[in-house]
């Protein structure tokens, strides 16, 4: 279903309003540390929130968890956050209880002094990692090789390469395995991820490709890895529980301009909705 009435308040690229649903000046909470918070139940093991980008410095900025608490800021499972979801050769599991209960002592002596809440951020951390060390299902979110050859192509049928208007000498990556990661984590009970792929910001200038080059290589991409994961929920019968929506800074300018661009528009603009409950196959809004 696709909304065609959403607006911005942003006229230029601030994450904050996507992920938190405000512009900046009136800062909130994101998205998904509400719903780390609210969400009833969930599996120690399982983070409750998971942001596949939020090494990016304004993406981290703009899913800060504020007043909602420390303990419900974004796992980022970076390159290095995931070599510490892993055992090593030297470490058995009676080692890393006794590094636990190490750590808990050394946390008392922090607790006094603490006047922001981070401890209890640190003792919910430090449960869930254990848990993620012991149990090994977060892990395996991450790990793509016991997905079926099928199910992959139809992700990275289109390849992970493709041209954007402002830099047409060198191709860009397509991070299609992002789609898959954030499937496997719901799957397994992550009740928020987000997640940012490509480069939409195609105002093209004097001697560069126009939008509708790029679009060429950058849509085929974006177009078969979204229906990949909307048919992956179905087929799974995950499509009621799981909500997919998608969406940008804002809408671009409704005229072409004399570059082969489309400029910000945040006056008016889509947001695309999968699942979740919600009524399907429709358009709202003029």
């Amino acid at each position: 279903a696709v909304v065609r009435t959403a607006t911005w308040q942003e006229p230029d690229h601030q994450r904050i309003e996507i992920f938190t649903g405000f512009p900046k000046n009136l800062r909130r909470p994101s998205f998904g540390s509400y719903v780390s918070r609210f969400a009833p139940g969930g599996d120690a093991a399982i983070p409750r929130f998971v942001s596949l980008k939020g090494d990016d410095q304004e993406i981290a900025e703009a899913e800060q968890p504020l007043w909602v608490g420390p303990p419900h800021r974004a796992f980022v499972p970076n390159s290095q956050g995931l070599k510490n979801l892993e055992l090593s050769r030297q470490m058995d599991l009676s080692r890393l209880k006794n590094r636990k209960e190490l750590l808990t002592a050394l946390d008392t002596l922090r607790r006094d002094v603490d006047a922001r809440g981070e401890m209890g951020a640190f003792d919910t951390f430090s449960g869930q990692a254990m848990d993620m060390l012991t149990s090994g299902k977060v892990r395996r979110c991450f790990d793509l090789s016991d997905e079926k050859p099928e199910t992959l192509d139809r992700y990275r049928a289109g390849g992970d390469k493709y041209m954007y208007s402002h830099a047409p000498s060198s191709q860009s990556f397509w991070d299609w395995q992002a789609f898959v990661r954030a499937r496997r984590l719901v799957e397994a009970g992550v009740p928020f991820v987000s997640f940012q792929v490509g480069l939409w910001d195609h105002h093209c200038a004097d001697g560069l490709p126009t939008l509708f080059e790029s679009y060429r290589s950058l849509l085929p991409l974006y177009d078969s890895c979204l229906s990949a994961l909307i048919t992956d929920l179905h087929e799974r019968g995950l499509h009621q529980d799981v909500c997919v929506a998608v969406w940008g800074e804002f809408g671009r300018t409704p005229r072409i301009n004399k570059y082969g661009g489309r400029d910000h528009w945040p006056a008016a603009g889509c947001v695309l909705f999968s699942g979740g409950g919600l009524k399907m196959g429709q358009y709202i809004g003029a």
